[in-house]
């Protein structure tokens, strides 16, 4: 079922005909995942345990395994993603000062890969 289309911290789309643009398949599931792992825990007031903060890692000391164990905790409660194969997350420091996420995984509904990418960067 369609939803409106919203990327987390961007501002609503608007269709061609002036309505609020709706999203479906693979970019609704993309965006879902993209806004669980960008709110921060206890935000969300309806679920307290939901979002994984990374935005808020920006700038601090980043721990490569808990950052992966957050991100594959908060995906296995997503429906959108598929539980086999197992979702990839790559977390990297190419550079000094530079940190990046980088999530595979496969979606439940259509089977297509999808991939959500995060620079923690300062």
């Amino acid at each position: 079922m369609p939803d409106v289309a919203h990327w987390w911290g961007e501002d609503l789309q608007v269709s061609a005909t002036g309505d609020l643009a709706l999203a479906d398949g693979l970019t609704l599931g993309e965006q879902r995942v993209y806004r669980r792992l960008c709110t921060n825990p206890a935000e969300y007031i309806w679920n307290t345990a939901y979002g994984a903060g990374l935005p808020a890692k920006v700038g601090s000391l980043l721990d490569e395994p808990a950052i992966v164990s957050a991100v594959r905790s908060q995906l296995y409660q997503e429906d959108v993603v598929a539980r086999t194969p197992a979702p990839v997350i790559t977390a990297s420091e190419p550079a000094p000062g530079t940190f990046y996420v980088t999530v595979q995984y496969v979606d439940a509904q259509s089977g297509a890969q999808a991939n959500v990418n995060f620079d923690l960067s300062p």
